[in-house]
């Protein structure tokens, strides 16, 4: 059996020879307390079988006198924290071995032990507050579930709109629900599915309205057609496109359909020879890492290694959209733009765009999309060209670019203090309920003065 949640769980069999050997050794009755002692320390159980069982080294066993010490008394005793602490003092273990308590040690543990006639009471008072829990939780529980199933399909909603709804009902509606949004959102995982719907929203015209005055996108492919040829980039050699997908369908006036490929070349990282890095070197060298930290508002703009710059010609250029191309790092979906030249090694790979002006509104796209649903290895994850450069992407006008940029900077802005309030009211709640806890636990005059 396992020992969890004060409670004995899973029980596993083994041939009766062993359990007699086992059981001569330690025969658990009921009425009889087991302690963890290895591993997962000072959790307590109450036997309440007559069914033999045999103990194995990591449990231990406490037998006491039940004519003087309430069973469950005790058993909320040795779970208490106050107890919690005598254990930590004298385990032994931690760091890279097991936590561990010694039979012989638990001698040395000081245990309160009130009045027989008390004991009930603490008992009786304990069983009515844990059952006042126990309904407070489910209560929550409730509460939670509705209010999730409130976020979900509000954001299924703008998301999903119905078919007869117009732009105007559309941006009507994204506005009531993300001016009422804080009144509704209680978890961080509510705020997660926002940011991702705002992105969602962002990249099929439903965020901001549309200008028939803005250069329509067709106009801007040409000039980054033109780039490409100019400057000899290589995204447009590659695969011929797939067919567009059914967004396209439905695309706001002025907006076209593209794949990577005519708008961004792609760069892997390199390997280094031994002894090339170095803190010495101009280049700031990325490792996977690397891209957990953000530096100036999601960018990287250096990093711990360096290597020299006659690497020039393998770094990923300013601008660029850096993320893991291998292993289970690309599950963590992480891109980063890097605001320097940079030199990423063979498990990054960089998105950069063909004009600079696009950057923004590819990244926010980039930022949409999961890169583990590009996965194309079989024992090692892996992200190759040809998984990205034929990927479809909306592209508006320029002009409507900046304004979708602006209004989902706005908006994460507002998720970022979302996010931040609902951890300052998770703080708040704890020390309230610390402080209310600690003002109905307080003891009386008469009980102060009666343990003096």
């Amino acid at each position: 059996m396992i020992i969890r949640d004060g409670t004995l769980t899973n029980t596993r069999f083994i041939p009766e020879s062993e359990h007699e050997v086992l059981y001569r050794r330690c025969d658990p009755r009921k009425g009889d307390i087991l302690l963890g002692r290895i591993g997962t320390l000072g959790k307590a159980v109450l036997v309440n079988t007559d069914v033999e069982f045999s103990l194995f080294v990591s449990v231990g066993l406490i037998r006491f006198d039940h004519e003087n010490i309430h069973p469950d008394f005790f058993r909320h005793l040795l779970n208490s924290p106050f107890v919690e602490r005598e254990f930590n003092r004298i385990k032994i273990g931690g760091g890279t071995h097991t936590n561990k308590l010694n039979l012989g040690d638990l001698h040395t543990v000081a245990l309160p032990i009130p009045p027989l006639a008390e004991q009930h009471r603490i008992v009786a008072k304990v069983d009515e507050l844990m059952a006042l829990c126990d309904r407070l939780e489910a209560a929550q529980k409730e509460k939670e579930e509705s209010r999730d199933k409130l976020v979900v399909s509000s954001l299924n909603r703008l998301s999903s709109p119905p078919e007869d709804a117009g732009p105007d009902d559309t941006r009507a509606f994204t506005s009531f629900v993300l001016d009422n949004f804080p009144r509704i959102t209680t978890r961080p995982a509510h705020i997660k599915h926002l940011r991702q719907t705002i992105l969602n929203l962002a990249v099929r015209g439903r965020l901001v309205e549309q200008d028939p005055n803005d250069e329509p996108a067709a106009a801007l492919l040409e000039r980054i057609s033109q780039l490409f040829n100019s400057r000899s980039l290589k995204g447009r050699s590659h695969t011929a496109k797939a067919d567009p997908p059914q967004i396209a369908e439905h695309l706001p006036p002025g907006w076209v359909m593209v794949t990577v490929s005519e708008i961004a070349e792609l760069k892997s990282g390199i390997a280094l020879d031994h002894g090339e890095e170095s803190i010495e070197g101009e280049l700031p060298y990325l490792k996977v890492a690397d891209l957990k930290l953000e530096q100036n508002d999601g960018g990287i703009v250096t990093s711990s290694r360096f290597i020299s710059k006659n690497r020039q010609e393998s770094a990923f250029l300013r601008g660029s959209i850096v993320f893991p191309k291998r292993g289970g790092a690309i599950a963590t979906n992480r891109k980063r733009l890097v605001k320097t030249d940079v030199v990423g090694d063979s498990n990054l790979m960089a998105m950069k765009p063909a004009m600079e002006e696009t950057g923004p509104y590819v990244r926010l796209w980039f930022d949409s999309f999961d890169l583990w649903t590009l996965n194309s290895g079989t024992s090692v994850p892996q992200i190759n060209n040809k998984d990205i450069y034929p990927l479809w992407l909306t592209l508006p006008p320029l002009a409507e670019q900046h304004r979708i940029v602006a209004k989902v900077d706005e908006l994460t802005t507002l998720c970022d203090r979302l996010e931040a309030s609902l951890a300052d009211n998770d703080s708040n709640s704890r020390r309230l309920l610390e402080a209310v806890l600690h003002e109905a636990l307080k003891p009386t005059t008469e009980q102060r003065e009666a343990a003096e």
